[in-house]
């Protein structure tokens, strides 16, 4: 079931699936069916689809990649538009992970329990893609810093970062956004990291930061960025 060909780029986000009772509780409950996730997701969090597409163009000839903190139904959906596509998929919720290998089973996903700042990455030895998405702003730059030699160092080549706080120009009326943004991180500082594209650019270092675009969102914008772990960070950037 392949959603992505048909989502339309154009849906509003009412609520988030991290509330007391969303889907991701569901999910860790579980069993839930597939369909109903899908539906729950399309009312509560729809730009979920439109992400998992703009994250799908990216990938390329990926073929075997590794999502780091997962919210399970974007890697599912990326299984199931590109056919030759595998996705091990960790998180350090054990009872999230359990649950999406029950309710979001597919043949070329893997589950698994694993916390970015002291796993052993030598497993993800062999595939060609990392994915972040929408997690790096929850990482402080030391700690997003040692996730990219940490892949580099297993020898993944590449990683794909989804991130709503990575910073580049921006229209007038996203501005108001970005300041509710900025003042929640003044109250929980873990809470999310915003970064400006040299920024990010300086943490990925000695990587070449390959491409970096920002997508409009209703409400936010998004940014979609290639980190290249095979490359130094003199090479010029594609966008």
């Amino acid at each position: 079931m392949d959603l992505l060909r048909h989502i339309p780029l154009t849906l509003r986000t009412p609520s988030g699936s991290d509330t007391p009772g969303g889907i991701r509780d569901q999910i860790s409950a579980g069993p839930v069916e597939a369909l109903d996730i899908y539906r729950w997701q399309a009312i509560h969090e729809p730009h979920t689809f439109i992400t998992a597409q703009l994250v799908s163009r990216i990938l390329g000839e990926a073929r075997r990649a590794v999502s780091l903190g997962v919210d399970g139904i974007k890697e599912r959906l990326l299984v199931e538009h590109l056919p030759d596509l595998s996705i091990t998929a960790v998180d350090i919720d054990r009872p999230y992970m359990d649950g999406c290998a029950v309710s979001l089973a597919h043949p070329r996903l893997e589950w698994g329990a694993f916390d970015v700042t002291t796993g052993d990455y030598g497993q993800f030895t062999g595939a060609d893609t990392a994915l972040l998405l929408q997690m790096d702003y929850q990482f402080d730059d030391a700690t997003l810093a040692g996730i990219f030699a940490s892949l580099a160092g297993a020898g993944v080549p590449r990683v794909v970062v989804l991130s709503p706080s990575l910073r580049g120009p921006m229209p007038l009326l996203e501005v108001g956004a970005m300041v509710k943004r900025h003042l929640r991180q003044r109250r929980r500082p873990e809470a999310s990291y915003i970064r400006t594209r040299p920024r990010f650019a300086a943490i990925a270092r000695p990587y070449a930061l390959y491409s970096v675009e920002w997508y409009s969102l209703p409400f936010h914008r998004i940014a979609l960025a290639d980190v290249r772990l095979g490359l130094a960070s003199t090479t010029p950037l594609k966008h």
